[in-house]
């Protein structure tokens, strides 16, 4: 389980926005561990 993830806010949110956010998430998360 993780804190992050299963916040209220993210519970009461669309499924697909919720997906956006995680994706755009790992992509700067990756983007930042090229440097």
């Amino acid at each position: 389980e993780d804190p992050v993830l299963l916040t209220p806010e993210a519970a009461n949110e669309k499924p697909y926005v919720a997906i956006i956010k995680v994706s755009l998430f790992f992509c700067f998360l990756r983007g930042h561990g090229i440097r």
